[in-house]
């Protein structure tokens, strides 16, 4: 079974005033002088969307997680419980950095993070009305496990902090055929408790021999134990072992497999795992 990271016992918590519609100011609250939190309010989209984003500032030498937090991390967890006219919300993850301390290998984020969110309002023309909590990691020479609630009325006009949001939204990872993936080979196989998922990915130029492949397959009930990374040439091959904690049989739909490979100089997504 996999191996459990635990963090220290420790949870700072802020709370945010109500931010009105017509001041259209970001929100910025420290937390203990190790990080400070804000809600950008953002702008509406062409499509009816709302793009707003949190913006994590970290003290020098602090970090924080991406979603895959790597061997040791917690990643960003929102909750929404209290919101209005929200039907649904997409995370659009910036590329994140590797870290290596102590033999141990992270990824996710230092300096800031400005984390772009996507609301789907159920009437298109109504404002949005955020309450909720988001619960992250911080990793010095200590790990800190941080909750913040925030609360804040997205406005329909007067547009804010969009070059920030687009800033963050044009460094998400590219896509495979952007990166030059060639082809994907994945194999999936039945092991004790799990399944042993390898994915072969050929590039059109050799990667960096550090490069690291993250597998992940978007169930509440399955962990993945990343293995290392191998580089031959211009292949990449990316191992995992996924353990299911469900009591009803898992479907493992290739085309749900997302793999990340983070390279020296490019980060790719690739959706899908084919055989």
């Amino acid at each position: 079974m996999p191996n459990m990271h635990v963090f220290a016992l420790r949870t700072l918590t802020i709370a945010a005033l109500l931010l009105q519609a017509s001041i259209a100011a970001a929100q910025d609250f420290a937390i203990q002088g190790v990080a400070s939190l804000e809600i950008l309010p953002g702008y509406r989209t062409a499509h009816g969307t709302h793009m707003a984003a949190a913006r994590i500032r970290l003290k020098d030498g602090w970090k924080t997680y991406w979603r895959a937090p790597g061997d040791n991390g917690i990643p960003p967890r929102f909750q929404w419980a209290g919101s209005q006219n929200i039907a649904g919300v997409a995370i659009h993850w910036p590329a994140p950095h590797i870290f290596v301390q102590d033999g141990i290998t992270t990824i996710g984020y230092s300096n800031q993070l400005v984390l772009p969110l996507e609301f789907q309002p159920k009437e298109k023309g109504g404002p949005i009305s955020l309450t909720g909590s988001i619960d992250f990691g911080v990793c010095k020479d200590v790990c800190l496990p941080v909750r913040a609630s925030f609360a804040a009325v997205l406005p329909l006009q007067n547009p804010s902090h969009k070059p920030a949001i687009r800033a963050a939204l044009k460094s998400r990872p590219m896509s495979a055929s952007r990166g030059g993936v060639k082809s994907v080979q994945c194999t999936i196989t039945p092991v004790k408790d799990g399944f042993a998922i390898t994915a072969k990915v050929r590039l059109d130029s050799e990667p960096n021999a550090r490069a690291l492949a993250v597998l992940e397959f978007p169930h509440p009930e399955v962990w993945l134990e990343q293995n290392k990374t191998r580089v031959t040439g211009a292949i990449l091959t990316a191992s995992a072992t996924l353990y299911p904690f469900t009591k009803q049989p898992l479907v493992l739909d290739r085309s749900k497999f997302r793999l990340t490979v983070l390279d020296k100089s490019r980060t790719i997504e690739i959706r899908g795992c084919p055989a």
